[in-house]
This record gives structure tokens, C-alpha cells and sequence, in this order.
């Protein structure tokens, strides 16, 4: 009891001078007198969370409010909360750890001359009920359709990880190994991230993570001139490539993670202006050479990324897959 006392003294303290317009709204009374005004996010057994209008939530005991605070609360046991998000009922392949393959076969081949296919991992939490962050992965040279390092960067118990493949051709003029003509590959990339979202509707809107490793980095950096690109994603992991081709303006809201080896490595110039141009977009920004690396990904560096996502992203970005 003395603690809920105190948690409900800290939300007071929190919240003085806050209110929200949302008609969910109410204000809570605890058993002392003092006021609280928030929402409703969940009822569980003896205990109430409670979102404030500054996003703040606290769970209380139950008992520790107001008899009609009480009654009020114990109406709504059985209500959807008006912060719970509903979705569309996922695909039933979509289960807790499972790994997912999808065919495209009305789509080419990708650059291993294979059929057009994804994999994906669904993360070992998964709950259909709530949502979902999402991390898409671009490999290095032909690419492929593994998730490839993506349990690497962030927990896979919370992420759904995907592979996606580059379409065959796709090439730069100027250099056959790299990837090129970025507006087929986003085309590609779309066709297979629709059909995603049509199996996990509850993915999350706010965190949507993609990352690569060389021509992965050339990928995204291309596809960044891509509107329906821009606004898909969130956060954008690029190691050691990208060419600065895309459009970084209006940007303000979006994380960026650009990093080069520092060793006989003929990306680091154009790595380093697409860190520039990602900060001149406003951007939130992390760039640095990979000192005594070469062309590579290595292990401490994804956990400085990883580290990154769980430290500044998901906080900065404040998704509903983290509350």
C-alpha cells in the first residue's frame, strides 16, 4: 500500500498542469484526496495502468484509488482499451519463432537467378495483439532472402526479422557487381513488403528498421529517393556503402547509422557524404569510420548498432512495440 501511495505521489508530481483533450480521458482520486487526470491502458487482476497526456504510464493498485474509481475501473475489465491498438487477425503461419518462407512467382528472379522469395523469422514473443517491430535486411554482393545478420542488431525474442533479395538485373552502368536502378528494386521490395503487411497487420508504424551491408548500403541509400521508401521506414543501417544518390531533405524524425572501414576501402568517401547529407536532412545522425577494417561487418561493430537501436532509436522514436 505505502508503495502504490508513492507511485501514485510521483504520477501527481509528473502530472501537475497536464490535461489531454481525448475524450478517454478521466481524472483518477487515490484514497488521500489527490488528483490525476490520464487514460485508461490496461486492467490486469488487483492492478491499473495509466497513460498521462506526456505519454508517462503507471500501473497502481486498484485499491488504492477512489471507491468510484474503483467501480469505474472494474466496468471497464472487460473493455478494449482505448490506447490498445486492434488489428486485422494475422496469417496462421505467423506464430511465435516460427521462420516463414513466401514465394513471389509472378515477380523475376533475384540476382542468384532464383525464384523470387523472401524468409522471414517471426519473434519469439509475437503477439498478435500487439505491435510488432519490424527489421528488414540487405545483404552484401548478389544479396539473398535471409534475415542474415539481423539477430545480430536487435532481440529477435521482439523483432520480426526479414531477408529481402535484389531482382535480377537491377545493375549500375558503371559497375556490374553493384546494384543500380534503384526505382526496380524499391518496385521489388515494395511488391514483398505489401505482402507482409497483409500477413502481420500489427506491425509497427514506428519502428521499422532496415539494414546493409554493402550493396545493401548502395540499396537503401538509392531507394531513399523513393517517397513510398521514406515513409515505410524509420531508421535506416547502412555499413559501408551507399553512393549518396538518394534524397535525405525532410527527414527530421528518421535515425540514420552510417559507418565505413577505415583500411584500403574505396567506399569511405561516399559513406562519409551520405552521413553528411543524412545530417543536412535532420536526420538523427551516427557516423564514424570503423578503424583498422576493411570492406566487413564485423561483430563489434553490430553490437555498437545494436546498442544504438536499443539506446537511441527506440526511445527517440517512443514505438508501441516498446511501451
Amino acid at each position: 500500500m505505502i508503495a502504490n501511495k508513492f507511485i501514485f505521489f510521483c504520477v501527481l508530481s509528473a502530472g501537475l498542469c497536464l490535461s489531454t483533450s481525448s475524450s478517454s480521458a478521466r481524472t483518477f482520486t487515490n484514497q488521500a484526496g489527490k488528483k490525476i487526470e490520464a487514460r485508461i491502458v490496461s486492467v490486469k487482476g488487483d492492478n491499473v495502468t495509466i497513460k498521462m497526456a506526456n505519454g508517462k504510464v503507471f500501473t497502481l493498485g486498484i485499491a488504492t484509488l477512489s471507491k468510484t474509481d474503483q467501480e469505474f475501473i472494474h466496468s471497464k475489465d472487460s473493455s478494449p482499451s482505448p490506447d490498445t491498438p486492434t488489428f486485422g487477425k494475422p496469417d496462421e503461419r505467423i506464430k511465435a519463432g516460427a521462420t516463414v518462407k513466401l514465394d513471389f512467382p509472378d515477380l523475376s528472379p533475384d540476382r542468384k537467378d532464383q525464384p523470387a522469395a523472401l524468409n522471414m523469422r517471426v519473434p519469439d514473443k509475437y503477439d498478435p495483439n500487439k505491435p510488432v517491430p519490424l527489421i528488414v535486411w540487405l545483404g552484401g554482393g548478389d544479396g539473398g532472402n535471409s534475415a542474415g545478420s539481423c539477430s545480430s542488431l536487435v532481440d529477435q525474442k521482439k523483432f520480426l526479422m526479414v531477408g529481402l533479395p535484389y531482382p535480377k538485373g537491377a545493375n549500375n552502368p558503371g559497375q556490374a557487381n553493384m546494384v543500380g536502378e534503384f526505382e526496380d528494386i524499391w518496385a521489388y521490395h515494395q511488391t514483398m513488403l505489401d505482402e507482409i503487411t497483409k500477413l502481420v497487420p500489427n506491425i509497427d508504424p514506428k519502428l521499422r528498421i532496415i539494414a546493409g551491408f554493402s550493396n545493401g548500403g548502395h540499396a537503401i541509400d538509392g531507394m531513399m529517393a523513393e517517397k513510398e521508401f521514406r515513409d515505410f521506414f524509420k531508421v535506416y543501417v547502412l555499413i559501408d556503402g551507399g553512393k549518396d544518390e538518394g534524397r535525405y531533405s525532410g527527414m527530421a524524425g528518421n535515425f540514420a547509422y552510417v559507418a565505413w572501414g577505415t583500411e584500403g576501402n574505396n567506399n569511405s568517401a561516399s559513406a562519409q557524404s551520405v552521413a553528411k547529407s543524412a545530417k543536412r536532412g535532420k536526420m538523427t545522425v551516427e557516423s564514424h569510420g570503423m578503424e583498422g577494417v576493411g570492406h566487413a561487418f564485423p561483430a563489434e561493430e553490430k553490437a555498437l548498432v545494436k546498442k544504438w537501436i536499443t539506446e537511441t532509436v527506440i526511445p527517440g522514436l517512443s514505438p508501441q512495440s516498446a511501451e
